[in-house]
């Protein structure tokens, strides 16, 4: 594949069609020049991009800037309709979970599939976690009132961020609240209408995983946080979008949501 340089000055005004400032945009496009001369007549494959993310690596020395380089090359592939993505570096300043106790998209079916009755509840909060990403205390902020916006904006650690309710779930959250006749305020909450916390949020999903037949260890807020980032950077290869999604400072923690394995 020849990446031409109308293909750069494409990528440029499709950056500014996103509402990226000026200077991001010369930034993004220098740095979707260098992968252009990079790669020549050469095909965009896994074998190219490995070689690439150790150039990457040679010529840069912290996981911050290499991650961002990694990133913005990765939206440069998408916008070229690549199927094949470079995978971020990961920082050993950050721990999450062990990629044992990860969980999949198909299991995460298996839990919607039983997701009725007493255990409804159980599936939406499953639901809402692992196709936006939040955390527990940023539940408060999913009201009836977002319904009606499509979207909800949380500030969690001084970082807010709007957070968009897709198509599908605002029609499984919308049934809910009208079949629980919930009028306004938070929709999951506990039976007694208090704000969930971490340990409701657990039990409610121990009890799904085990009419799922899944693992325990594998259902919770933050594996199925770390299946939205997982979804969204399998997609789109953006890591430096991801990040803002995840309402987190710093790339090189939205790494390790990504990467092969974790500690």
């Amino acid at each position: 594949m020849n990446i031409t340089p109308n293909d750069l000055r494409l990528f440029a005004e499709h950056l500014k069609n996103e509402g990226k400032a000026p200077h991001t945009v010369l930034v993004y496009t220098n740095k979707a020049d260098k992968f252009a001369q990079y790669a020549g007549d050469s095909e965009i494959t896994p074998h190219l991009l490995e070689a690439y993310r150790g150039d990457i690596l040679s010529r840069y020395n912290t996981p911050r800037t290499q991650n961002t380089n990694v990133s913005v090359t990765n939206i440069f592939l998408h916008f070229l309709g690549s199927a094949h993505f470079m995978t971020p570096v990961e920082c050993d300043h950050y721990k999450l979970y062990s990629k044992k106790t990860a969980l999949s998209a198909d299991e995460l079916k298996k839990l919607l599939a039983c997701a009725d009755g007493r255990l409804e509840r159980a599936g939406l909060l499953a639901e809402v976690f692992a196709r936006t990403g939040i955390r527990t205390g940023e539940l408060a902020y999913l009201t009836v009132d977002a319904l009606e916006r499509g979207y909800f904006v949380t500030t969690w650690r001084n970082i807010t961020r709007k957070v968009i309710l897709s198509s599908a779930l605002l029609e499984h959250l919308t049934h809910y609240v009208n079949e629980q006749h919930i009028d306004g305020g938070p929709i999951l909450v506990t039976r007694t209408g208090r704000a969930m916390n971490q340990r409701d949020a657990y039990w409610l999903l121990k009890a799904l995983a085990d009419a799922a037949g899944i693992d325990r260890n594998k259902v919770n807020p933050m594996t199925l946080r770390q299946l939205f980032a997982k979804t969204y950077f399998d997609k789109f290869g953006d890591l430096t979008g991801l990040t803002d999604l995840l309402g987190i400072k710093e790339i090189e923690q939205a790494a390790l949501y990504v990467t092969r394995e974790h500690g």
